[in-house]
Order: structure tokens, then sequence, then C-alpha cells
């Protein structure tokens, strides 16, 4: 039995002061209405459990996951830093995800799949 582990946090009203880093926005701010929290919710929900579904039926159905999964990654071309479990930190480009979800990094340790790690996205320095 493989296991996920998900862990996702959406910002739906806070101000820009109420943001814990400048790179972050809330829906408010991004112009929603009263968005509400229950909705925002109840979707997200709808939207796992249809992927689930496409995961847990295979074949087709699971691949048609990965190609929408890899066609919205902003991850893939991206310049990253990854926190290892091991307590280690490697850095490259993220050239792919692979067919079981992986991570495939270009660093100066050479072409490697990463399934566990949290990534962080390098970021311009403002000039």
């Amino acid at each position: 039995m493989a296991l996920a582990v998900l862990g996702v946090g959406v910002n739906v009203h806070q101000t820009r002061d109420q943001l814990p880093v400048d790179t972050a926005t809330s829906l408010a701010l991004c112009g929603a209405v009263d968005p509400s929290r229950e909705v925002i919710l109840a979707d997200f929900l709808a939207e796992v459990a249809t992927r689930h579904r496409q995961w847990i039926a295979g074949g087709d159905q699971l691949a048609a996951l990965v190609d929408d999964y890899r066609a919205v990654c902003a991850t893939i071309g991206r310049e990253v830093d990854i926190h290892i479990p091991d307590g280690g930190l490697v850095h490259g480009v993220v050239d792919a995800v692979d067919d079981d979800g992986r991570l495939v990094l270009t660093s100066a340790g050479g072409r490697t799949v990463y399934s566990a790690g949290d990534v962080v996205h390098a970021r311009l320095r403002p000039a």
C-alpha cells in the first residue's frame, strides 16, 4: 500500500500585512469577493476525491492524472533547494516529474530522483 501525505494551506481573508512573507497572497487580495472557507473546502475536497479515483483506477486514468499534474507543476524547470530527510541539502534544476511522481533533479552531483524532501523554489532577489 502506498502512502501519501498532503499538506495544504490557503490564505483566504488575509490582508497584505497579515501574510507571512512578501511573496504570499490571499484570495481576498486576488479579488475574491467574500470567499467562503466552507465552499473552498468543499470544492477542494471534491477535486481531491476526483483525483484520488483517477489514481486508484490506474491505467489511462492514472496517466491522465500524471499528465495533468505535469502540465501545471510550477516546479518543473525551476531552480530549487531540496531539504532531504537525512538532513542534507541538494541544489539544482528540476527537469521533470517521473511516472512515479518523483522529482528529477540535475545538480552538481548529476541527475537524481527524489521522492521525499521539502522543496524550496529559488527566487530572484530584487535589484
